[in-house]
C-alpha cells in the first residue's frame, strides 16, 4: 500500500465505532480543515506570483536605467555602437536569449 492509502486506512480506523450523531460535526471538522489547507495553497500561489511581478519589474527598471546609461555614454563619446550584421548574430546568437547556438 501506498502512504496515501495508509492515511485513507488510519482515518477510516479512527472513525470506525463512532456514534451516527457524530458524524455531521466530524464531517464539518474535514471540511473546514480541507478548506484551510486549500487556502494556504491558494494564498502561497499567490504571494508566489506577486514576488515574481516585482521580480520582472525590477528587472524591467534595470534594463530600462542600463539602456539608458548606455545611450548617455554613447550620446558623449565614451562608447561607439557596433552594428552587426543579421546574420552574423542569428547565426552565432540565439536571438531573444542571449545565449550562444
Amino acid at each position: 500500500m501506498d502512504q496515501t492509502t495508509d492515511y485513507q486506512q488510519a482515518l477510516i480506523d479512527e472513525v470506525r465505532g463512532l456514534p451516527e450523531e457524530a458524524f455531521p460535526n466530524l464531517l464539518q471538522i474535514v471540511h473546514l480543515f480541507k478548506e484551510s489547507v486549500l487556502f494556504q495553497r491558494r494564498q502561497t500561489a499567490l504571494a508566489l506570483h506577486a514576488e515574481l511581478a516585482e521580480w520582472d519589474r525590477l528587472s524591467d527598471e534595470a534594463l530600462l536605467e542600463f539602456e539608458k546609461g548606455l545611450k548617455e555614454r554613447m550620446r558623449i563619446g565614451d562608447i561607439y555602437a557596433v552594428e552587426f550584421p543579421p546574420a552574423v548574430i542569428s547565426h552565432h546568437w540565439h536571438v531573444g536569449r542571449g545565449t550562444r547556438v
